[in-house]
């Protein structure tokens, strides 16, 4: 559609076209009819009148062309342009030449006339370089080449036959007059196949205004050799018709291929027999020149044009099979490349594993297989023990390194028809077909687990102990669709690791009541977060009082409670895990961080002196949120709390966990103000190398390390090392979990800074925290 509205546009005619055209023609019209009532003497005067006035008009149409066309016609209407203007030029010194009586040959007008063939042959050849690769284009050079021999071959056949007394430079000049204009409109007819050209008005008229104008020059040449007065003749008129019909064709002109798939047939066809044309160009000129006796050189020119026409030919079809060679070749690479990307496709990159894909295809085929003969199918969902430890501390490429190791050795504990393959990570399924009965299953899985007790010998002289855990489910028992099966066998996998991982676990209904109760959990989650079916309570954090005095409230730590419908609360430790693993914890903490901000605003206009923190715990989701600090600034901006106040609660093993996001997130939340403290410390898996490396304030040790205090001198110990260790890294220290006096005594006495627990207060509402603040004041101003 855009090609055919261009090619509509590209016809309209501007009025300053319309206007040179039919002045033009009028005035052609006039000189041609006066032509019949005028005096001899006149005549010239009157053919020069009229070639200039269609020069010029060709030329300026010529030029309006150049500045309406689209980038791509430009560099063909330059040349167009170029090669018509020179010809204008030539018909002006033409004039002057006339007009002082000095008429040379060759003279300063032929050279200009003569820039008119070369300079269309130029700007079709550009046309041919924007579309053809360069072995096509060659051959389309040669084929130029072929035909410019064979018209000058001809060309000389009918000049060499008159008795003339030009010498060699005039007899060249006029051979040269009528071979580039017939050689452009060759090339203009050879455009057609190569560029399956659509057969436009402006390639017509262009085609026509060449043909017609190298036929009259080679009729004019003659008429001046036999010394013929052509002065007011029809040929003379003629020349105005054919630079008209240049400079409408040069302004039209489009290069605009067919698609449509019948005319693009005939076009390969006519490429096709392009080398037999020449042949027979090659011995039409044969024989009109061995013909003529009259002129001896005659044959040599013959012989000649014939030898290059020939060898032309042989080049061009050499290069073109080198360029079929190098398509089989490229078709054989895209074969070639198809095929490995189609075993990339349902292939495990670095594993060679069949994918995900792959095996459900398979999966699919072995359950129909089984339903047919009544088989049974064994599905081993393989999970790797703590693999993401190991990525984390001995990197990547040692994670990768063992995977593959842990294939090869795999594979060699599980038979040919068996399809392995990797889901994702660390997780491997296997296939087992014709399952005779699930104790096959239990010694495949006990192989599987036997095989992996050796250790892995590794890059770097590293070793690796691992163990798995495997969830079995078999078909037609538990299930027969595949989706089904696949679950079954991960939760199977999941109570397995529950029971204390390096084992492989049956499915059976109770982890399908589990996981509908998951399904249940989820819905219910919507809903609730549709509903607003939220409360938050706060329990509150003190700082240890200064020389031996009460201990003062410095801040809240906000926790989330699940309102029922009868008013009874739900903990977060029942549905937060599920909120973690549907992503449903973003909405829920954003609506978190907006009603602790909310009620801190809340207390800060009942309370102006207000200056208490609020602690809101983040999920290790929302460092993978693109718009997580944003969502904080915009919190804080709309509820007026500064940045200092808000204190993000983030879990050890949540930062440890994907240090590559979180620590980028947290450096932009502390360069705001936000103040960071590390949640549950001791739990984790961090080390003091990464520990010093994260941008916080202050540790909460985990409840674990204080629950036993003062029965366990253990953890007595280790609750003093994190102080002391916090102390060093300038970090502050929160307790958790403090319930006794002697807990409190021990860590104050420690030098732990503030403290969390019953003992202090247990999570209360947002009134009662209102009440605590108040009672606070009372007593500071007392």
């Amino acid at each position: 559609m855009m090609q055919q509205h261009n090619y509509k546009k590209n016809l309209m005619m501007s009025g300053s076209a319309k206007g040179v055209l039919f002045g033009a023609v009028t005035v052609v019209m006039l000189a041609i009819i006066g032509s019949f009532f005028v005096p001899q003497p006149w005549l010239p005067w009157l053919d020069n009148l009229h070639w200039t006035v269609s020069s010029g008009a060709s030329f300026i149409l010529t030029w309006i062309g150049y500045r309406q066309a689209y980038p791509e016609q430009r560099e063909p209407r330059r040349w167009f342009l170029l090669g018509i203007g020179s010809y204008f030029v030539g018909q002006l010194c033409w004039d002057i030449q006339s007009a002082i009586g000095w008429n040379p040959f060759p003279a300063p007008a032929d050279f200009f006339y003569l820039m008119l063939g070369p300079c269309c042959i130029l700007g079709l050849l550009s046309a041919l370089k924007l579309h053809l690769s360069h072995a096509k284009l060659t051959a389309a050079k040669l084929d130029m080449a072929v035909m410019t021999i064979a018209v000058i071959g001809l060309i000389l056949l009918i000049y060499l036959g008159r008795q003339s007394d030009s010498n060699a430079l005039q007899l060249l000049v006029l051979v040269f007059y009528p071979a580039g204009l017939l050689s452009a409109a060759c090339f203009a007819l050879l455009l057609v196949p190569f560029l399956r050209l659509r057969l436009q008005w402006g390639w017509l008229l262009l085609l026509g205004g060449l043909a017609l104008e190298g036929g009259i020059w080679m009729q004019w040449n003659l008429n001046v050799i036999d010394q013929v007065n052509i002065d007011g003749s029809l040929l003379n008129h003629v020349f105005s018709a054919s630079d008209l019909l240049l400079g409408l064709g040069a302004m039209h002109w489009m290069a605009t291929s067919s698609s449509n798939h019948t005319y693009i047939r005939i076009c390969q066809g006519i490429q096709r027999a392009i080398p037999l044309m020449a042949m027979l160009i090659a011995i039409s000129t044969i024989y009109f020149m061995m013909m003529d006796t009259t002129t001896p050189i005659a044959k040599s020119i013959a012989l000649g044009s014939c030898l290059s026409i020939i060898a032309l030919a042989m080049v061009r079809q050499s290069i073109l099979l080198a360029e079929s060679e190098r398509l089989l070749t490229a078709e054989q690479l895209i074969e070639e490349g198809q095929m490995r990307y189609q075993h990339l496709a349902h292939h495990d990159i670095l594993t060679g594993l069949p994918n995900r894909l792959l095996f459900q295809d398979r999966l699919t085929h072995a359950l129909a297989l089984s339903a047919r003969n009544n088989n049974r199918v064994g599905m081993l969902f393989i999970d790797i023990d703590h693999f993401k430890n190991i990525n984390d501390s001995l990197g990547h490429v040692i994670g990768d390194e063992l995977l593959v190791a842990i294939v090869e050795r795999l594979k060699l504990r599980i038979r040919e028809q068996d399809t392995f393959a990797r889901l994702g990570g660390d997780e491997f399924v296997l296939l087992i077909e014709q399952l005779q009965n699930a104790s096959e299953a239990a010694t495949i899985a006990s192989n599987l687990l036997e095989a992996l007790k050796t250790p892995f010998h590794l890059s770097g002289n590293c070793e690796v102990v691992i163990s798995a855990s495997i969830g079995i489910s078999v078909c037609p028992e538990d299930t027969q669709d595949a989706t089904q099966l696949i679950r079954n066998a991960d939760s199977a996998m999941y109570r397995a690791k529950d029971t204390g991982r390096n084992r492989y676990q049956f499915y059976t209904e109770e982890l399908t009541q589990r996981a509908q109760e998951r399904l249940m959990t989820e819905s219910r989650l919507r809903q609730a977060i549709r509903d607003k079916a939220f409360v938050l309570h706060y329990q509150p954090i003190y700082t240890k009082g200064e020389d031996g005095g009460a201990p003062s409230i410095f801040s809240c730590e906000c926790l989330i409670r699940w309102q029922q419908d009868d008013g009874s609360l739900i903990y977060p430790d029942l549905f937060i895990p599920c909120a973690e693993e549907t992503g449903l914890i973003i909405p829920i903490g954003e609506w978190v961080l907006d009603h602790a901000c909310a009620q801190l605003a809340e207390w800060d206009a009942r309370l102006p002196d207000n200056t208490l923190s609020m602690a809101v715990n983040i999920s290790a989701r929302h460092f993978c949120d693109a718009n997580f600090v944003m969502t904080v600034h915009e919190v804080l901006k709309r509820h007026a709390i500064a940045p200092a106040r808000l204190i993000i609660e983030i879990t050890e093993n949540a930062v440890m966990d994907r240090m590559d996001i979180a620590i980028p997130t947290l450096e932009t939340l502390v360069r705001t103000g936000v103040r960071i403290a590390l949640d549950d410390f001791g739990t984790g898996h961090s080390s003091l190398a990464k520990l010093k490396t994260l941008p916080i304030h202050a540790l909460k040790i985990d409840r674990e390390f204080v629950k036993d205090i003062p029965d366990s001198t253990d953890d007595m110990q280790l609750a003093a090392s994190i102080i002391r260790m916090a102390q060093g890294l300038h970090l502050q220290t929160v307790a958790e979990g403090v319930e006794t006096q002697e807990q409190y005594d021990f860590l104050a006495q420690a030098g732990c800074d503030k403290f969390q627990g019953y003992l202090l207060s247990r999570p209360v509402t947002a009134e009662k925290i209102y009440t605590l603040l108040a009672a606070s004041a009372e007593l500071a101003t007392a």
